[in-house]
């Protein structure tokens, strides 16, 4: 069994809490959906479940943070699990933060350095360095190294992702195009938004794992030595005995 799927289902506790935690605001906001009137207020929660998106890519990269104990050590208590994701969690909080807004600031300019940077700093969250750019140099280094991995595993999760809104939308909410909806069609759309929620809470963890066992398996020193350092030549000779 791969190790990040072992370790979802291993600690699909401390990973539920601490992702329930992350979601708290998208969680909050879906259970508080309204039922909606008519079609166009129909059109308009299936639009803003598209740009929850957003939220959602922002909230597993810092949850990969949460994953990063587990798979460096497999054999952690569940209670252990759930402190050092915690833990991780709060280190990668300002990294992620100011990754997040170089994603941001790329896709702003044009949509492919975006993209670039996202993969770039997709690990951020792993790393234990102190202090800033550490965490990002870190993330891009391994991301350089493990493309081949790093690059598929993020067009699987964001595959994953809107297949999960694609589907509830056309298959499970009333289309808005639709004449006459039924008032038990229109209560059906905050029950789908709650399962929604619900499903990217649950399988957001597992994304995390992904990326997570990435770094994991990446053994390499994250900083080449520095190819002008001199080799040390402080080593003394071994002293002579003395004659008796």
């Amino acid at each position: 069994m791969p190790l990040a799927l072992r370790a979802y289902l291993r600690f699909l506790a401390p990973l539920a809490l601490l992702s329930a935690v992350i979601f708290a605001p998208y969680l909050w906001l879906a259970w508080h959906t309204p039922v909606p009137p008519d079609g166009p207020a129909v059109h308009a929660i299936a639009k803003l479940a598209w740009l929850s998106l957003a939220y959602v890519a922002a909230a597993q990269l810092l949850l990969v943070g949460a994953a990063t104990p587990i798979t460096r050590e497999p054999r952690l208590t569940q209670v252990r699990a759930l402190t050092a994701g915690a833990r991780q969690l709060v280190r990668a909080a300002v990294p992620c933060a100011i990754a997040i807004c170089a994603v941001i600031a790329g896709g702003l300019a044009l949509a492919l350095p975006g993209l670039a940077l996202l993969a770039l700093f997709s690990l951020t969250a792993t790393s234990e360095a102190p202090g800033l750019p550490a965490p990002l140099v870190e993330s891009a280094l391994v991301v350089r190294r493990q493309w081949r991995r790093v690059v598929p595993t993020l067009v699987a999760i964001a595959v994953v992702d809107a297949g999960i809104v694609f589907a509830c939308q056309h298959f499970l909410i009333v289309s808005p195009a639709k004449k006459p909806i039924t008032p038990a069609e229109l209560a059906m759309v905050p029950r789908v938004v709650h399962l929604v929620a619900l499903g990217f809470a649950l399988l957001s963890p597992l994304a995390a794992c992904l990326l997570a066992a990435i770094r994991a398996s990446d053994t390499r020193p994250d900083v080449a030595p520095d190819p002008e350092a001199e080799p040390s030549t402080t080593s003394e000779p071994p002293e002579e005995a003395e004659p008796r």
